[in-house]
């Protein structure tokens, strides 16, 4: 179960479909919630600070957006900033099963700095751990980059699986799904009894990058 949420992360960071000239389909979203007073501020001033919310019956996002307009362009740029909650709801046959929280601790260039996902699998339940980030910045061959470590747990509280992500354009102001990434360093999987089953390894100079 884990191992398919780090999957979804990964094809998450690395989207590239396009969607009303988005390169995100939730930049797309965000910019459907704009008005026409927010555009007119953008365009004076460049940017505006958002207080984002969102709600519905599958949950809720809420967080802060720098938004600008790129020189030329139609669309909008959102970039997530400063610290986001964010809940999803689980249903079944019309009713509620389970609910995953997330609590995300973005840069002011919309870095993930810190990144927890807790799940509460059905009604009666605790929140247990599925997720954990962590960054730091890391002076590599003689440069600096953002590297962001990630760890997921299976649900009996074991660890599932050890991730690394090198971000080189980390003082682009983007949201930190469309940053340029490489999986780099020890990627770790571990089975439900938390012995390791595999690993590989990516030095700075074999790094691939997420497509």
């Amino acid at each position: 179960m884990t191992r398919i949420l780090v999957i979804i992360t990964i094809i998450a960071l690395s989207s590239c479909a396009v969607l009303d000239g988005h390169k995100d389909n939730q930049h797309a979203y965000y910019e459907k919630g704009l008005s026409s007073d927010q555009i007119s501020k953008i365009d004076q001033q460049g940017y505006i600070i958002w207080d984002w919310y969102s709600k519905s019956e599958e949950g809720f996002s809420k967080g802060q957006l720098y938004v600008t307009r790129p020189e030329g362009s139609k669309s909008f740029n959102f970039v997530e900033i400063g610290n986001w909650t964010e809940e999803s709801k689980y249903y079944q046959n019309g009713k509620p099963l389970g609910i995953d929280k997330r609590s995300i601790l973005y840069d002011k260039y919309g870095n993930i700095l810190t990144r927890t996902v807790t799940e509460k699998p059905n009604i009666a339940s605790e929140f247990k751990l599925l997720e954990s980030w962590s960054s730091s910045f890391e002076v590599i061959e003689m440069d600096t980059f953002l590297v962001q470590r990630i760890k997921t747990f299976h649900r009996n509280g074991n660890i599932d699986g050890e991730f690394c992500f090198l971000v080189k354009d980390y003082k682009e102001l983007l949201s930190d799904r469309l940053k340029t990434k490489y999986k780099y360093d020890s990627a770790k999987f571990y089975n439900e009894q938390g012995d390791l089953i595999e690993e590989e390894y990516h030095g700075f100079n074999e790094m691939v990058k997420l497509k």
